[in-house]
């Protein structure tokens, strides 16, 4: 029995866990959450019926961003993906169009967190306030793949490891994390090579830039991307030479 099948056969023992989860109630006070609420309160309150949380990509440009992530990642029909920094809610709404995923988002903007669930007519997606450093309350395998688009690079240096490691924990054996949009000044690639290096049971690799969808990278960043899978046969990684 392979990983990627006990993955799934996980995924789907915790099933019910997204059709009855409760959201947590957690006091948001860490300095490093404070600093952005109140920022992100404000872009949401003009954002969100618009481009979203950012100031330097449109709306069209993140729906190319997030097409070419899921062809990259390998979303397919009916997957559970989570968010993690998931802002007004764009992409996952976006991602259940095009493969019915079902998914739960987690930000630190209650603004924004209200303008997803408030705009999730299918049911089929979450949205919860969240301190993203503090994941116990979700279990273990409970998602095909995690999406992070400009936002892990927002923790101190010290907690980025440590939080994609628990983006992992929940995501099942053979899924993918992708971590986009990473700053070179603020989360640098020695972070992850310390992190990932010699970790048993990943393929992982960093990536170039998206001229392929017509939108300009911006200097100084780049993305990340961790198969739960050794010596992986993941498409993108059987066509794309890994970097570290």
């Amino acid at each position: 029995i392979n990983a990627e099948y006990m993955g799934r056969a996980a995924l789907e023992k915790e099933s019910s866990w997204l059709d009855t989860m409760e959201c947590p109630h957690v006091a948001l006070d860490a300095p490093y959450v404070q600093r952005d609420v109140k920022v992100y309160n404000n872009r949401a309150a003009d954002g969100c019926d618009g481009d979203g949380l950012w100031t330097k990509y449109r709306r069209g440009d993140h729906q190319r961003i997030l097409q070419r992530t899921a062809e990259h990642v390998g979303v397919r029909a009916g997957d559970r993906v989570f968010d993690w920094g998931c802002g007004c809610g764009h992409k996952l709404r976006w991602l259940h169009e095009l493969y019915r995923v079902r998914g739960l988002g987690v930000d630190v903007s209650a603004v924004a967190v209200a303008h997803g669930n408030a705009h999730n007519a299918s049911g089929a997606l979450r949205f919860c306030v969240a301190d993203g450093a503090a994941l116990g309350w979700i279990p273990d395998a409970a998602f095909d793949h995690a999406i992070s688009y400009g936002a892990i690079y927002h923790l101190p240096i010290g907690l980025q490891c440590r939080t994609l490691l628990e983006i992992m924990r929940i995501v099942r054996p053979g899924g993918v994390v992708w971590n986009g949009f990473c700053y070179h000044s603020s989360s640098p690639k020695s972070v992850w090579r310390e992190c990932l290096e010699g970790r048993p049971g990943i393929t992982w690799s960093f990536l170039g830039n998206w001229r392929s969808t017509g939108v300009r990278k911006y200097m100084g960043n780049y993305d990340l991307m961790v198969h739960r899978a050794a010596n992986s046969t993941h498409p993108f990684f059987t066509a794309h030479p890994i970097e570290h």
